[in-house]
């Protein structure tokens, strides 16, 4: 059976997660910015988070951009980050006792597990050809 594309036509799919990663990451610029105004720890300790916190911010807003203008590189950057992402909610997985929080976990994974998965189907890959 042969398979047809929609030449030009860009998914909603890829515009929304580029948007959702994008606000994501100035949210979490917001957070850095209103615990540090709340600091508890010395500014040397905080220069450090800062930076380290701000330099990923950078990275991850740069994925974004990347996939709005259909670079294949973002999308490739992007299912690297979204793998990890969910690795990373995976091991925290076991740190939980609560069931509910257990469960919202588990599903954060399978929400940033199907994006990865639909960001490697054909249809999208080829929208960054």
């Amino acid at each position: 059976m042969t398979q047809t594309f929609n030449v030009g036509a860009q998914s909603r799919l890829v515009n929304a997660t580029a948007w959702l990663v994008m606000l994501l990451a100035v949210l979490a610029v917001a957070a850095l910015v209103h615990r540090a105004a709340a600091a508890a720890l010395p500014a040397a300790g905080w220069l450090l988070v800062g930076a380290a916190t701000l330099l990923a911010t950078t990275a991850v807003l740069g994925v974004a951009v990347g996939l709005l203008l259909r670079l294949e590189w973002a999308r490739r950057s992007a299912v690297a980050l979204l793998a990890l992402a969910a690795l990373a909610n995976l091991t925290g997985l076991w740190l939980q006792h609560d069931l509910l929080l257990s469960l919202l976990l588990l599903a954060g994974c399978a929400l940033l597990g199907w994006t990865a998965w639909r960001l490697t189907l054909p249809m999208v890959r080829q929208e960054f050809a």
